[in-house]
């Protein structure tokens, strides 16, 4: 059977390609629902369709702009209460799991590579238990646009788990910096991942400290002014490669952020620690000099000086189009209209960054409903993954394995919480279409289709339920192809379909 389904399949996708619609049509109610459900959500659940036709598509986008509108279901928020990757801070987590809590709770090890098992062996804990957060609310959670800008930001202000320390912090990360201002105000994102100690470990401003005149620093590590954090700041977090800044402002924005560390087992009485976010500044560490910020005087101070440092960045012009060029990218198409663009950054301007009201902007344009943007991205690995076990009842705990996940989106290139570089995964066609990757989403859609990779029922996802909400965009070849497949294949040609690729 197996092989059937890869013959079928293969034949689908290098013969099909999406519906596109004229260019003179205009999208339907129902298209336009779709078109919400698609961008908005990470796709349709069984009854999603009907509960829009219901009560308006209007009051299902205002719901979605305020999550706080839903209510979460008991079973999501029971599972998220006892996950300790996002519910204990960043120095809990390393005082029960670091390498000296495993010291203290195993005094008679003496071997550093028993050690190491042992600290790998925890890193690997938090790991799966801040990929089981995601899942679940992913495949679970009525607060659709939440997550969906969970994943859009969280690429924007990108960690790898891979990194050390990174590891134990990167569900906290998503949960208290990334999650918690997802659809809130830009500059408190900047700073919540500022402060946060996931991010000051992976690009290495624990290690920026201001050496003294005598050139002593008060650490065992050799320090000194590291420019790395700086940099990406500027480059990719707001004024973007083209914003108009030069070395010698990340230079200076190095020097501004010295003194912003993570959170030390023994804090100085003149420290000002973040105990949530697990960050602490350090005065002993900082230079306190003025400094010039892309033609901006930065007054000489303390924590007070990073915080106008990062007021400018989050408000400065370049950041306002930098950031709607990737809303838009996101949510639209992979080459969006400079119009749209630059009414994107108007609306961030002057809302002060206020993040609801530029996706407002951008979904009562004109663009958002224009029929030659209508399924038009292609899926990410990830997003294909989760689209296609909404489309079941199920939840991330009714999973065969739900561990899987995390090798499924492995072999299809994009490992969760693991892109090494700080610009994050991309979200165009060019990024994730590839004959391998092709294989890869047949093979999970034949495990999907066949119910081998959910609950070992082949009805989890019921073929006769979720074919209506895909009829109208499969092309002629891929219709015929799955009505005239024995029935026990089509769900696994439909979720293998090319169009599904699309949204």
């Amino acid at each position: 059977m197996f092989k059937a389904i890869y013959l079928y399949l293969v034949l689908l996708l290098f013969t099909s390609l999406p519906l596109a619609k004229a260019s003179n049509d205009e999208l339907n109610e129902d298209e336009k629902i779709n078109q919400v459900l698609n961008r908005l959500t990470y796709g349709p659940k069984p009854g999603d369709f009907e509960y829009i036709k219901k009560i308006g598509l209007a009051k299902f986008i205002d719901q979605q702009l305020n999550p706080e509108s839903y209510n979460m279901p008991d079973y999501l928020l029971a599972s998220l209460k006892d996950n300790e990757a996002i519910m204990l801070s960043p120095g809990q987590i390393d005082d029960q799991y670091g390498r000296k809590a495993i010291k203290d709770q195993n005094p008679d090890i003496t071997d550093k590579a028993e050690l190491n098992k042992m600290l790998a062996k925890n890193f690997r804990k938090f790991y799966l238990l801040s990929a089981k957060a995601r899942f679940e609310r992913a495949m679970s959670s009525p607060r659709q646009l939440q997550e969906v800008m969970t994943d859009f930001w969280f690429n924007h202000f990108n960690v790898s788990h891979d990194k050390g320390l990174v590891h134990f912090w990167v569900g906290n990360y998503e949960e208290r910096a990334i999650r918690a201002n997802a659809l809130g105000n830009f500059r408190d994102l900047l700073g919540a991942t500022a402060n946060h100690a996931a991010m000051l470990f992976y690009l290495d401003n624990f290690l920026n400290s201001y050496a003294k005149p005598n050139g002593k620093t008060n650490q065992k590590q050799k320090l000194g002014i590291n420019e790395n954090y700086a940099r990406e700041i500027m480059e990719l977090h707001t004024l973007g490669v083209k914003g108009g800044y030069h070395q010698d402002d990340v230079i200076s924005l190095a020097h501004i952020l010295t003194g912003l560390s993570i959170l030390r087992p023994k804090i100085p009485a003149n420290a000002i620690p973040n105990q949530a976010l697990g960050s602490c500044f350090y005065p002993n560490r900082h230079d306190f000099s003025e400094q010039t910020v892309i033609g901006q005087k930065i007054s000489s101070g303390g924590l007070d000086q990073i915080n106008q440092a990062l007021d400018l960045l989050a408000n400065a012009p370049a950041t306002a189009h930098h950031i709607s060029y990737e809303i838009a990218q996101y949510f639209l198409c992979d080459d969006p209209p400079e119009s749209l663009v630059n009414s994107l950054a108007q609306t961030f301007t002057e809302t002060h960054g206020n993040i609801k009201e530029v996706m407002k902007s951008l979904i009562n344009s004109k663009e958002f409903f224009d029929p030659k943007y209508y399924r038009v991205k292609y899926k990410s690995p990830y997003r294909y993954v989760v689209s296609v076990l909404r489309l079941s009842d199920l939840k991330y705990a009714d999973l065969k394995n739900p561990y899987g996940l995390i090798g499924i989106l492995n072999q299809m290139g994009e490992p969760l919480y693991s892109c090494l570089t700080p610009d994050g995964y991309k979200c165009t066609k060019e990024a994730w279409l590839s004959p391998q990757s092709l294989l890869q989403r047949i093979s999970f859609a034949t495990a999907c289709g066949s119910g081998k990779f959910l609950t070992g029922n082949s009805d989890a996802i019921n073929y006769d339920r979720i074919y209506p909400l895909f009829k109208d965009i499969l092309s002629k070849n891929t219709n015929d192809t799955i009505q005239n497949a024995p029935k026990q294949l089509q769900t696994a040609l439909l979720l293998g379909s090319p169009e599904i690729m699309y949204y």
